[in-house]
């Protein structure tokens, strides 16, 4: 299982008031009808952490995923220019 690099004294140390309006505030954030693509894209960045068997998410994880997500766009893009 993977685990955010954050430590756990952030949440240990909030108060449940606040945490339970902070988790209210993320569950809202996006609206429904992304709510798939977002759980889509969200698992292929999992996958692809497991296939680096990087053990937690960091930001250099993430720098990553999206520099691989880029090069795939971009060659994608160039492969639709030359079949016009």
């Amino acid at each position: 299982m993977m685990e955010i690099s954050k430590s756990d004294e952030d949440f240990t140390a909030t108060p449940p008031d606040i945490s339970e309006a902070a988790t209210s505030a993320i569950c809202n954030l996006l609206p429904e009808k992304l709510k798939g693509q977002y759980e889509n894209t969200y698992k292929q960045f999992k996958e692809c952490c497991q296939n680096h068997k990087a053990g937690k998410i960091s930001k250099n994880v993430l720098l990553a995923y999206c520099q691989e997500k880029s090069r795939k766009m971009k060659h994608l893009q160039c492969g639709h220019r030359t079949l016009r």
